[in-house]
């Protein structure tokens, strides 16, 4: 069976047994967000049919060529079609590059609740893929379960269970709840601020197999953990972990609440988010001073943080551009409703004007935070050199964040040309009278 057809099959059974949203909803231009979520460009909310660069419009003349661009992609794999992730159709075939885990895979490996990091090449509405990883958020033994919390314990990580949540063939919901101490999961899903890892997707692991993805944090006795899980590794590989620029991907073998280290990806998201376009999918986990927020265990820089609704633990879809140095820049927010549904409940005006985005992009970024590629200040989630700042509060703000820079004053519209005086309204000729009474409609 080829791999499009069995991708067919399974479109075709998502149809009856998927919510009631498309898999790729609106898949629109990769100019100017990333994604057009409910028809927008370049963040403007206006709707084009394909789109150049980063501005989301068409070529007018030559050849009328849409001009592709480097992207990259975070975010669930919500349906087949290819695939389609964080709202944008990825095309692949047999010969992408996959990897699982760090591992090398294949395409077949993947499947609906993922969560993957793609680079990909796009244009107007779709991109296709030059390499995909998957990136698990636990594999491991369960600890302990909370039914009625819906919630359990994998190799030291909170996982919660939602309405969205993808189980693997031949185990349910009712298995995952009732799951037996020891029992191996594999978890897909986005952490929220407190690290706990809401899932996407649940499947079975060979017993014996123990990763974990996610920040790397310090204890009080200063001892490195993913969330629950202490990290102890050789010095060179704690090196590597100390160096890393967002989430870290650790293998190795769980000995109670350790994890002797095998294997580490110190920075897995670094060639899918390399300079050029980018559309990731996270949950917020603070902003910070000199415009800066922290997201999915990466930093970012905001023109502005005055956006309402913006804060801590909601779901979002940030759009953008990563500069020469790897520092990310927000244009585009959407609010999502959960990581499987790829519809935004809403879009927060553009960020950055898409004129001015463009621009920045040909020349060179300007403003933001000290450092959006990926290395946290102050936020309390990042490598084991970092630590939280003083005067940061549980809720992820600074109070000695500045105040809020005044916008440029908008520019003067140009002079509408007058309208043309309406003309006289024309007379109406008397309606005849009707023929046999005196009213004047018919009886």
């Amino acid at each position: 069976m080829s791999i499009r057809f069995a991708l067919a099959v399974i479109a075709a059974s998502l149809a009856f047994g998927s919510p009631a949203w498309s898999a790729c909803p609106d898949a629109g231009g990769i100019g100017g967000t990333g994604v057009r979520a409910e028809g927008g460009i370049g963040g403007t909310g206006g709707r084009a049919e394909g789109g150049i660069g980063g501005t989301g419009t068409r070529a007018e003349g030559g050849t009328g060529a849409i001009a592709a661009e480097e992207i990259g992609v975070v975010g669930v794999i919500t349906g087949f079609g290819s695939i389609c992730v964080n709202g944008v159709e990825v095309h692949y075939d047999s010969g992408t590059p996959v990897t699982v885990n760090g591992q090398p895979g294949a395409a077949d490996a993947l499947a609906l609740g993922q969560t993957v990091a793609v680079r990909a090449v796009g244009a107007g509405a779709e991109a296709r893929a030059r390499a995909i990883s998957v990136l698990d958020a636990a594999v491991g033994p369960v600890a302990a379960v909370d039914r009625a919390a819906g919630t359990l314990q994998v190799l030291g990580q909170r996982v919660q269970l939602a309405p969205g949540t993808v189980f693997a063939p031949g185990l349910g919901a009712d298995a995952v709840r009732g799951a037996s101490a020891g029992e191996t999961l594999r978890v897909s899903g986005l952490r929220r601020a407190d690290g706990t890892i809401v899932a996407t997707r649940v499947e079975r692991a060979a017993p014996g197999t123990a990763l974990v993805y996610g920040s790397l944090d310090l204890d009080a006795a200063g001892a490195p953990r993913v969330g629950g899980m202490r990290i102890e590794a050789t010095d060179a590989a704690m090196r590597a972990l100390a160096e890393a620029r967002g989430p870290v991907l650790i293998a190795g073998r769980a000995g109670g609440e350790r994890l002797l280290v095998d294997q580490v990806v110190a920075d897995p998201l670094a060639a899918s988010l390399a300079p050029g376009r980018f559309v990731t999918e996270a949950y917020v986990e603070g902003l910070q001073s000199g415009r800066g927020l922290r997201a999915g265990g990466l930093q970012y820089s905001l023109e502005s943080q005055d956006i309402p609704g913006l804060g801590r633990d909601h779901l979002v879809r940030l759009s953008g551009h990563v500069d020469r140095e790897g520092r990310r820049f927000v244009e585009r927010v959407d609010f999502l409703a959960e990581p499987m549904n790829p519809r935004p409940l809403s879009a927060a005006p553009p960020v950055v004007p898409a004129a001015r985005a463009a621009d920045e992009r040909r020349g060179g970024s300007r403003g933001g935070s000290d450092d959006s590629s990926g290395r946290s200040d102050n936020s309390g989630r990042g490598g084991p050199d970092r630590g939280r700042g003083p005067g940061s509060d549980r809720s992820g703000r600074l109070d000695d964040r500045p105040d809020r820079l005044e916008r440029p004053d908008r520019a003067d519209r140009p002079d509408r040309a007058d309208r043309p005086a309406r003309p006289d309204a024309i007379e109406r000729p008397e309606r005849p009278e009707t023929r046999g009474g005196g009213g004047p409609g018919p009886h």
